[in-house]
C-alpha cells in the first residue's frame, strides 16, 4: 500500500518538476510523512546509515563541483528524494532504483540529444525518471 501512495506522491513531484524544475519542499515532506507512517519504524532505524550515505554522496559531489567550478549534475531536491525513499528500501532496492533511473534518464537524454531537441549545456528533470524507476522497481 505504501509503494502505491509513494507512486502516486513521485508522479506529482515528476509533473512538477517537468514544469519548473524544481521539486517542492512541501511534496518531499509528504514523501517522508507517508515512509514514516507506512514502514515500520525499526527498518527506518536500521536505514538511517543509508540515508546519511545518500546525502554525504550528495554533499561530497556539491564539493567536487565546486572545486572544480562546475555545475551539480543533479538538484537538492533529487538528493532528497533519494534519502526519503532510502529510509523505506532495502540495500539491493535503493541500488536498483539507482541504476534504474539513471538509465532511464541516460536514454531519454540520448534521444533528445540524437533528435537535437537539447545540448550538451541542456537541462533534464531528473524526478520523472526517480518516479518511473520506483514504480518498475515496485512491480518487479
Amino acid at each position: 500500500m505504501v509503494r502505491f501512495f509513494c507512486i502516486a506522491l513521485l508522479l506529482s513531484l515528476a509533473v512538477r518538476d517537468i514544469k519548473t524544475l524544481e521539486v517542492p519542499a512541501a511534496g518531499i515532506a509528504a514523501l517522508l510523512g507517508t515512509v514514516m507512517i507506512w514502514t515500520p519504524a525499526e527498518s527506518i532505524i536500521l536505514r538511517i546509515p543509508a540515508c546519511a550515505a545518500v546525502l554525504g554522496a550528495y554533499a561530497l559531489t556539491a564539493v567536487f563541483c565546486s572545486a572544480l567550478e562546475r555545475d551539480m549534475p543533479f538538484g537538492m531536491g533529487d538528493a532528497l528524494l533519494f534519502a526519503v525513499l532510502s529510509l523505506q528500501l532495502d540495500a539491493a532496492e535503493l541500488l536498483r532504483l539507482f541504476a534504474v533511473s539513471a538509465l532511464l534518464a541516460g536514454a531519454a537524454a540520448a534521444v533528445l540529444l540524437i533528435s537535437r531537441r537539447a545540448g550538451a549545456g541542456s537541462q533534464l528533470p531528473y524526478v520523472p525518471f526517480i518516479a518511473a524507476a520506483y514504480a518498475l522497481c515496485a512491480i518487479v
